[in-house]
């Protein structure tokens, strides 16, 4: 009784791992196939953040303790049957959200990639989940699921 129990065990595990695979395999071709219809790709950073510069700011660089304001919008990687990204946040165009640089417990796309922002800069991000919310289910982000941001750096303090 004890053996099958524990083969029973091992047989889950197995098939865990193998599904972990496969969300795996389908997140690195969906940032694949968006990145091949892009023009002008960045390389990745090296935690593997896509970071494109839509608009060019004219203010300061930010740095870790600076009071920033700005609007985004988060959608998944992931077409859905009309062909769009389905968004799940979005803070365009009147509720800009807030943040203090270095400070908050948000994904660590964020701070990433504010840190590589000057004030007025539009950006656009293609985010890996490792990046994101990873191989859990958060609120309507799957595991494993990639996500396409546009942010807007509006004020530095």
């Amino acid at each position: 009784m004890l053996n099958r129990l524990i083969n029973l065990l091992l047989m889950m595990a197995l098939l865990g791992a193998c599904k972990n695979e496969v969300l795996q395999t389908a997140e690195d071709n969906a940032i694949s196939s968006y990145l091949a219809k892009q023009v002008d790709v960045p390389p990745a950073t090296n935690s593997g953040l896509y970071f494109f510069r839509a608009k060019m700011g004219n203010g300061k660089l930010t740095k870790v303790g600076d009071q920033l304001r700005f609007q985004i919008n988060i959608r998944l990687l992931t077409v859905t049957l009309d062909g769009e990204f389905k968004s799940v946040l979005s803070t365009y165009p009147n509720n800009p959200d807030s943040c203090v640089l270095g400070t908050d417990n948000r994904p660590a796309f964020l701070a990433e990639a504010l840190s590589l922002m000057h004030q007025g800069d539009s950006v656009k991000l293609v985010v890996p989940s490792s990046l994101a919310y990873g191989i859990h289910q958060t609120g309507s982000v799957p595991p494993y699921t990639p996500l396409l941001v546009t942010m807007e750096l509006l004020e530095i303090k």
